[in-house]
């Protein structure tokens, strides 16, 4: 195919391929990119903001890396902060299993206690139940 001899419009574009040679024709032309070629497959997307990025003047280009510069560090800092909140989410969701373990392993420690008749106050003091706590256990495991 010669480029010369294409000669359709864009609205008689009908394949990628009409697409692409439409876009070499006349992407020096056009003030953007054109919604058929935007929403097209991967290759021809890429190859028309490749086009478009070459075709800018320096301080066009300029601004524009300046403006990727500014949206990769704003991702990577989400990123960051997502991680840290994981961590710590992750390191509270510890910390709470190893308090309900010691809870869980202080009452089965006093309910031995309760059963072996020794009285509440000491079962609180050795276990750091409460008193109450403890009184409660004695209810339920009698």
């Amino acid at each position: 195919m010669e480029l010369g001899r294409f000669t359709k419009t864009l609205q008689e574009c009908s394949c990628e391929r009409d697409y692409l040679f439409y876009w070499f024709l006349n992407s020096g032309t056009l003030d953007s990119i054109p919604d058929e070629i935007e929403r097209g497959s991967g290759y021809l997307r890429e190859l028309a903001r490749a086009t478009e990025l070459a075709s800018m003047d320096k301080d066009q280009k300029l601004k524009f890396e300046s403006e990727m510069i500014n949206e990769l560090d704003r991702r990577y800092q989400m990123r960051q902060e997502r991680k840290e909140g994981r961590e710590e989410g992750l390191e509270e969701g510890m910390e709470k299993g190893r308090e309900e373990g010691a809870r869980e392993k202080a009452v089965s420690i006093a309910e031995e206690m309760i059963n072996n008749g020794i009285s509440i106050e000491i079962v609180a003091k050795c276990t750091g139940l409460t008193v109450a706590e403890v009184q409660a256990l004695k209810v339920t495991s009698a």
